[in-house]
């Protein structure tokens, strides 16, 4: 398997609220510093990521750094670029898509909306690209766990239940796209935490089979190790000791400690149940990253997956 720069298509998946758009930017980050042109591609994200950079408008790309791309894919403007794929005609393409009663019909179509943003962001990387750039690389930010499993599933659900066609031809390429394991990694990112850990080992066994390469989990927010000596200290049973842990200024430091123990409880879960490479992201206790704490988490995603070598 080729390691993760090499990677043509890598998808970042998991529950909500783990850190997935984070741990995207940081994977895209480290990618574009080894020379690639690298594409962020962002589910209809909104503004969650507008204070890590600023990207202009909705569906259109803008260079945030060398060799570095973003993109927040608009589902109903993924859904009309589709369709002048296929029309192939702008003006009766726009007399459709002006229709609001066409619209409405879309709208309810299931599946076409995730359908549209899957084709748009994979189309980047894609040998046929017509209308834009290919990039080395897209590092696509997907939905939430089970919307975001539902789109994976998509290109196979279509080559299985439409008989012929351009789209039917787009799902099959999709297909040997995503479970190409030379080609896709797919990175779920987990919280050391009881739902998330097991929405991940979820996660995981579902993608296996349906054979989607998942490639690492990245564990996010880990509480790193005590200073030296304070392990001792939270461990000692010494009457002392016991008596001075009662105090407000040594609060702090078995509360972290009795935290830590408890992450990593989770993280031997998944060590024991999923035979994946874990990759792990320390906790950073600030509301809202900027683009100096990005950095340093992606100099520690660096660190940790030349160390593994993934």
């Amino acid at each position: 398997m080729n390691r993760l720069h090499d990677k043509k298509f890598v998808v970042v998946a998991g529950k909500g609220g783990v850190g997935r758009t984070t741990v995207t930017f940081c994977i895209g980050k480290w990618i574009a510093r080894q020379g690639k042109r690298v594409l962020i591609c962002l589910a209809n994200s909104g503004s969650r990521y507008r204070h890590i950079h600023e990207s202009g408008k909705d569906n259109q790309i803008n260079l945030i750094e060398p060799n570095l791309y973003l993109l927040n894919v608009n589902p109903v403007a993924a859904r009309e670029e589709y369709a002048l794929k296929i029309i192939r005609n702008r003006l009766l393409h726009k007399l459709v898509f002006s229709n609001r009663y066409v619209n409405g019909f879309l709208d309810a179509v299931p599946g076409l909306n995730e359908w549209a943003m899957l084709g748009k962001a994979t189309y980047h990387v894609l040998p046929d690209a017509e209308f834009h750039e290919r990039y080395d690389v897209v590092v696509f930010d997907s939905p939430p766990t089970g919307h975001g499993l539902d789109i994976l599933r998509l290109p196979t659900a279509i080559a299985g239940s439409v008989q012929g066609g351009l789209m039917r031809q787009d799902a099959l390429v999709r297909v040997a796209l995503l479970k190409d394991a030379s080609a896709t990694a797919i990175i779920p990112v987990c919280l050391p935490e009881e739902l998330p850990t097991n929405e991940t080992i979820e996660l995981c066994q579902e993608l296996e089979r349906d054979g989607l390469p998942v490639h690492a989990i990245v564990i996010n927010k880990l509480i790193e190790v005590l200073p030296d000596g304070a392990g001792d200290f939270c461990n000692s049973m010494c009457p002392e000791m016991q008596r001075m842990k009662s105090e407000p200024w040594a609060k702090p430091a078995m509360i972290k400690r009795n935290q830590r123990l408890e992450q990593l409880r989770h993280v031997g879960r998944l060590i024991n149940e999923i035979a994946m490479p874990l990759v792990q992201l320390p906790r950073l206790d600030t509301p809202n990253l900027n683009l100096e704490e990005l950095s340093f988490l992606t100099n520690c995603l660096a660190i940790e997956l030349e160390n593994r070598e993934l």
